[in-house]
Order: structure tokens, then C-alpha cells, then sequence
């Protein structure tokens, strides 16, 4: 058990302030912190301190402006010190709340007039709200505020907050650049945001393991994804920290993977886990209910249960469509779900439709994962028993272009080749084989060969000598 300094100051005095911004930077859960951390909870004027939990959960689940205000009021009894580690709280309860991104930027403008500019609190908010740019499809604007950032922010003056604050950065750097189809660089910027947040044993690290298997899921590696979310230590952890929501989310995820893989053993025990905890954190994270609706759905779809996962599907769909804060990613990805549904069906003229909207709807959006998505299953059709005229193919050539994971782009090329090899000749397949082979360089050896081995079987990259 760790201890840090009492005070009796109300200014911000470093002797008490770096030691517990650097206990929350190891442990973001209040519980944990005042278990662990002796004296936490009295440095920060609770009294008695078992006091702080309730009150910072509280604040945690009250609408952003009205906790901000009612922190900062004139008549709070709460020193500087103690309202920056409070915020820091309340913004990290945003990320699973899915509150917007301009909604963690007006805390971030809020708090740089409130708060010293030297504090870890004005990085910390950066990362959800950077992270949230990426999630609503805008990597590029977080690589932007990340940018201006990096070179107008004041750094702590304390050297462990210092290298919190770079793994902050970089682990968000890394996120958008996967999300823009960067893996090399995305792998440089997490795997040293792992080296840091691992050598310093932040919190932090949790977070990254995570963004690192997505990329594995991805880069069309999800038994690799499930392995690295699945490290027993990592669970272990999240589970004595009560971090119901990071474990109902790493399960949701994974049932995703399993669902992949068509494995739906692995799929029901990872859905299942996800379900036995989210009873405790439904109401304050209701977008993790819609997510739990769309793996039930797309589960009984793998096991061939048609009518229970198309209802479960179109309930995702409802679910996404009113919950407060919204979730158009959710609701997007529930749609993608539907069309797959409808292929499976052989519904093609409805699977049809539904990929043509959700392309406009996800690039009006600005969800490039998602219509990266759509634009791959739209090329599912030229391998389907009746395959679209000739005269669509150039344009769905010319669209899935614009696919910005090249794990996804190899695959879409692939299903094009399939199909001008059976129906446009020797030549355009060839240009399709130099295309695929322009993806190289943005992938890992081992992993450019599995995505041969699966989708170009029975020599299919190969040119025809004839």
C-alpha cells in the first residue's frame, strides 16, 4: 500500500499534488485509489474519506456542464488541487458514456481558464477527446489538435508526468493513424506508449493492449486480437479494479473476433461474460446494451438462428437510434449487420440497398472505418451467384479505392479479381494483381501471406501464363 503527504494547504502545493496525479495515472478508479493509495481520499479533503466514491461517482454520472459548474462554483469546498483530479475524473467517465467530441471540447476549453496550465488534467481531457474524434470517423482532426497541442501545451514539471503526458499522446496518435490506414506508423507510436506505460505501470496501458488488438482485428488477425485481450493478467486486473465497462467492452469485442473466426463457442462464452456484467453499468453506458444487441444478433446469425438474429439485429438498430448520448457509429455498424443478414438471405436486391445507403450515410457521417466497411461488402456481390452487370464493376473499382485499411482493401481487391478473371479477362485481372501487390509495403510479411493464403486461393495471385 502506497502512501502520499498530507497538507492542510488549499493552493496548489506539489509536495501532495504530483504524488497523486501520479497514484490516479496508475489507477483511474476511485475505489481502487483510496483502497491502495493511503491518505488519498484526506489529501483531497474528504472527510470522512469514504465520502470521495460516492461523491465523485456522483459527479461522474451528472450532465457535463452541471458537474463542471457545480465543481468549480465560488462557494465549492473543493481546493484547486482537489477540483483538477475530480475533473479528471469526470472526463473519464465520458468515454464510455459516449459523450461527443465537441461536447470533451467544450471541457477542454471550460477547464484551460480554471485550471493551471502546467497540470497533467489539460493533456489528460486531449486524449478522450481525441479518442472520440476517431470513433466519429475524424482521425485527421485529432492528429490536428494533437499537433497544436504538442506545440503550444506546457509540459509538468514532474518527469514521471512528463512521460504520462507523451504516452497519453502517443497512444491516441497511434489510434488515428490506424484509423487512416497507417499501421506502420500506428504500431511505432502504441508500441511506445506501451513501453512507457508498462516500464511507469500506468493505467494507460490497459487502453493500449486494446487499440493493439483492434489493430490485429483489423489487419484481419482476430485470433491474435483475442489473445492479447484475453492476457490473463490484463483481465485480472480490470476485474479487481471493478472496471466493469473496459470488461464488458474487451468482451463484446471479442465475441466480434470469435463471430470472425466462425467460432461460436468462443463467441457465446465472451458474449455471455459481457452480459453478467453489464447489469451493474447499463444505465450509465447505454451504448454498450446496443452493442450486446448486435453481437446477440450476429451470433444467432453465425448459428443459423435467422429470425432471433434479424430481431436482435433490427432491436441494436432501435436501441442505437434513441439512446441519449447517440451513437451513429453503433447504429451504422448495426445496419452493416443487416446487410450482411440479407446476403446471407440471398436477398440481394435488399443487401443491395442497404450497402449503397450506409456508404453515403457513414461518408456523410465521416465514419471511415465503417464505410471502408460497407465498401468491401459491396464488392461480396461480384462473388455471390449473381454477380452485378459488368458496367457496375468499374465504379465499385473505382469506389473501394477510397478504402482506407489495407487488410480490407486486399480483401475487396481480391473479390474483383475473382470476378474479372471469371468475367473480364486475363488483362484487367492483372491490373487487379499489381494493385494488391501495391500493398506490401503497408503490411506486416506474416500478415500480407495469411490474406494470400485466405481470400487468393489455388494460385489466384498468380498470372495466368496463357
Amino acid at each position: 500500500m502506497s502512501s502520499l503527504p498530507t497538507t492542510t494547504d488549499h493552493g496548489i502545493d506539489s509536495a501532495w499534488i504530483d504524488p497523486a496525479w501520479i497514484a490516479f495515472s496508475r489507477s483511474e478508479n476511485i475505489g481502487e485509489l483510496i483502497s491502495n493509495f493511503h491518505g488519498f481520499a484526506q489529501v483531497l479533503g474528504f472527510q470522512p474519506p469514504e465520502s470521495a466514491e460516492q461523491v465523485i461517482t456522483d459527479l461522474m454520472s451528472t450532465p457535463l456542464q452541471s458537474s463542471f459548474e457545480s465543481l468549480f462554483d465560488h462557494r465549492s469546498p473543493y481546493q484547486p488541487g482537489t477540483q483538477e483530479l475530480i475533473s479528471a475524473f469526470v472526463v473519464r467517465g465520458l468515454d464510455y458514456r459516449g459523450i461527443a467530441a465537441t461536447e470533451t471540447q467544450w471541457a477542454l476549453d471550460y477547464l484551460s481558464s480554471r485550471v493551471r496550465p502546467d497540470s497533467p488534467l489539460h493533456a489528460y481531457t486531449l486524449h478522450h477527446q481525441c479518442q472520440r474524434w476517431v470513433w466519429e470517423g475524424q482521425p485527421a482532426t485529432a492528429l490536428k489538435i494533437l499537433d497544436d497541442f504538442e506545440s503550444a501545451a506546457s509540459a509538468p514539471k514532474n518527469e514521471v508526468l512528463k512521460l504520462w503526458q507523451q504516452a497519453l499522446i502517443d497512444s491516441v496518435r497511434g489510434f488515428a493513424l490506424m484509423e487512416l490506414g497507417n499501421f506502420r506508423g500506428a504500431t511505432e507510436f502504441l508500441q511506445n506508449s506501451l513501453k512507457i506505460s508498462q516500464g511507469l505501470d500506468f493505467a494507460l496501458q490497459e487502453s493500449v493492449q486494446f487499440t493493439l488488438g483492434s489493430m490485429f482485428r483489423e489487419s484481419c488477425q482476430p485470433q491474435k486480437a483475442i489473445e492479447l485481450w484475453y492476457e490473463p493478467q490484463r483481465i485480472q486486473k480490470m476485474e479487481s479494479a471493478r472496471e466493469w465497462p473496459r470488461l464488458v467492452a474487451t468482451h463484446l469485442n471479442a465475441c466480434r473476433c470469435a463471430i470472425d473466426l466462425k467460432d461460436a463457442s468462443t463467441a457465446l462464452h465472451a458474449l455471455e461474460k459481457a452480459e453478467h456484467y453489464l447489469p451493474q453499468i447499463q444505465d450509465r453506458y447505454p451504448r454498450l446494451v446496443g452493442y450486446r444487441h448486435l453481437r446477440r444478433g450476429e451470433l444467432c446469425t453465425l448459428e443459423e438462428d435467422y429470425a432471433t438474429g434479424e430481431a436482435m439485429l433490427i432491436s441494436a438498430i432501435e436501441h442505437f437510434e434513441i439512446s441519449d448520448p447517440p451513437c451513429p457509429e453503433g447504429w451504422l455498424e448495426a445496419r452493416l449487420s443487416l446487410g450482411q443478414y440479407a446476403l446471407l438471405q440471398n436477398n440481394l436486391p435488399l443487401a443491395w440497398a442497404i450497402v449503397k445507403r450506409l456508404i453515403e450515410e457513414a461518408s456523410e457521417l465521416g465514419h471511415i472505418r465503417l464505410r471502408s466497411q460497407a465498401l468491401l461488402m459491396q464488392t461480396w456481390f461480384f462473388v455471390s451467384e449473381r454477380p452485378p452487370a459488368e458496367d457496375s464493376y468499374q465504379q465499385t473499382l473505382d469506389q473501394v479505392q477510397m478504402i482506407h485499411n489495407p487488410a480490407l482493401l486486399f480483401h475487396a481487391f481480391s473479390n474483383l479479381l475473382n470476378y474479372s478473371v471469371n468475367h473480364l479477362g486475363e488483362q484487367e485481372a492483372e491490373k487487379l494483381r499489381e494493385k494488391i501487390s501495391s500493398l506490401r509495403g503497408q503490411l506486416t510479411d506474416t500478415n500480407y501471406q495469411q490474406l494470400i493464403e485466405k481470400h487468393l486461393p489455388n494460385g489466384l495471385h498468380e498470372t495466368n501464363p496463357e
